[in-house]
């Protein structure tokens, strides 16, 4: 229920949040975590990627693999998203290639929102170099 209400919060109707739902069991299970959390992570990233709700169990995918891939964990991974997403979209990296930045960032020991927040400054100040 609680995944449910997250999801509703975030804009998206009930056919939307039925559709979700595979990918974020397999967020959810991936991270070790709770459904609520995995559902925030994904509906805020989405939205920012402007990725549609079907679209959730490639995302659960992608951080599974960045985070087998490197001394992050899924966690990590989901609250850097948080933080980096919308700038990421706006200057048209893909989820893709943002969660290999985020991934390079936690084997340098920079992990969870703090990698977001890092790579969310440098790829501002890529778009914009007199900030």
């Amino acid at each position: 229920a609680d995944a449910y209400k997250e999801l509703a919060k975030a804009g998206f109707d009930a056919q939307e949040s039925l559709r979700a739902m595979p990918g974020l069991l397999a967020l959810a299970a991936a991270a070790g975590g709770d459904l609520a959390t995995a559902t925030e992570t994904v509906s805020t990233s989405l939205k920012a990627f402007k990725l549609d709700v079907s679209e959730s169990g490639r995302f659960a995918d992608v951080l599974a693999q960045g985070a087998n891939r490197s001394a992050a964990d899924v966690g990590d991974l989901g609250a850097a998203l948080k933080q980096v997403a919308p700038v990421a979209a706006v200057t048209n990296n893909s989820l893709e290639d943002t969660t290999a930045l985020l991934s390079i960032l936690a084997n340098n020991a920079v992990r969870g929102a703090d990698a977001g927040s890092d790579l969310r400054g440098i790829l501002s100040r890529l778009t914009d170099p007199s900030k």
